[in-house]
C-alpha cells in the first residue's frame, strides 16, 4: 500500500469504568479500530499531531516532571542550580496536571486530553449516555519545544466534534477554534476549579491550551455549563 492518500490518525477511545486504551491507527484516512460499545469518550489526533504526538508527549511529560521537582516550567536541565529547590510545602494549589495524574509515570498527552473531557462530561452532563467524538487537526503553541506545532502567530487549536446519542444518532456536529484567554489569579494557592498552570506553562506547554480547548468543547455542547478552564497562578 503506498503513501498517497494514506492518513495517520492517533485514536484514544475511554470508558469511564474500563482503562483508557490508547491506539496508533495508520492507514487510509476513514480507517480506525472499533472502539467497546459503552465508550463515551473518543479522541483522535489527526495528520501531523499523530505523525509527531510520541514527541509532543515525551517532551512535555519532561517538562511536566521538572515542574513537580522544581515548580520551573523549563526543562530540568535548564533550571539554573540556584534555582533547583522543592517546591513550597505551604504552596496548597491544586495545580491541574497533578489533579488529573497523581502518579506522574501515567502523564501523557492524549490523556490530559481525555481525562478533561471526561471530568467535564459528567460534570454537565450525568446521566449522558452517547459518544463524544473530537477530531483534533490543528495544535500551535508559541515556543514548544516540538517544530512542527510551534506558532508563529498565536497559540491556537481546533477540532471538529461530534456529539451521539445512545442509539448512534448524530446529535450534534460543530467545528470548534480556540486560542489563549485564561484567567488570572496571581500568587498561589489556588484550589478553585479551573485548571492552574504557572505562567510560564502558557507558551510552552500543552495543558493550558488543552483546558481552554476542552472549555470550549464542553461549553459549545452544553451552553449552560460553566466548563473549568486555564487559570494562571504563580507558584510560591
Amino acid at each position: 500500500m503506498g503513501d498517497k492518500g494514506m492518513g495517520r490518525t492517533l485514536a484514544l477511545r475511554a470508558n469511564w469504568r474500563t482503562a483508557l486504551m490508547l491506539s496508533l491507527v495508520m492507514g487510509l484516512s476513514g480507517m480506525a479500530l472499533s472502539s467497546p460499545a459503552s465508550a463515551e469518550v473518543q479522541v483522535e489526533f489527526v495528520g501531523y499531531l499523530a505523525r509527531y504526538m510520541g514527541d509532543i508527549s515525551r517532551i512535555d511529560a519532561r517538562r511536566e516532571k521538572s515542574f513537580r521537582q522544581y515548580r520551573s516550567e523549563r526543562s530540568a536541565g535548564d533550571v539554573p542550580v540556584i534555582t533547583k529547590r522543592p517546591p513550597d510545602r505551604t504552596d496548597k494549589t491544586d495545580w491541574a496536571n497533578e489533579r488529573l495524574f497523581p502518579n506522574l509515570a501515567d502523564y501523557n498527552v492524549p490523556d490530559l486530553f481525555m481525562k478533561m473531557l471526561e471530568r467535564g462530561l459528567k460534570a454537565a452532563d450525568p446521566g449522558f449516555k452517547g459518544k463524544l467524538v473530537v477530531s483534533i487537526d490543528k495544535m500551535k503553541i508559541g515556543d514548544f519545544s516540538v517544530a512542527v506545532i510551534r506558532a508563529s502567530r498565536r497559540t491556537q487549536m481546533a477540532a471538529t466534534v461530534s456529539l451521539y446519542d445512545a442509539n448512534g444518532k448524530l446529535v450534534k456536529r460543530q467545528r470548534v477554534v480556540t486560542s489563549l484567554h485564561p484567567k488570572h489569579w496571581g500568587l498561589g494557592p489556588y484550589a478553585g476549579p479551573d485548571y492552574a498552570y504557572a505562567p510560564g506553562a502558557f507558551n510552552t506547554r500543552v495543558g493550558p491550551l488543552a483546558a481552554q480547548f476542552t472549555e470550549a468543547v464542553l461549553e459549545t455542547l452544553y451552553p449552560k455549563y460553566d466548563a473549568p478552564g486555564p487559570i494562571s497562578v504563580r507558584p510560591r
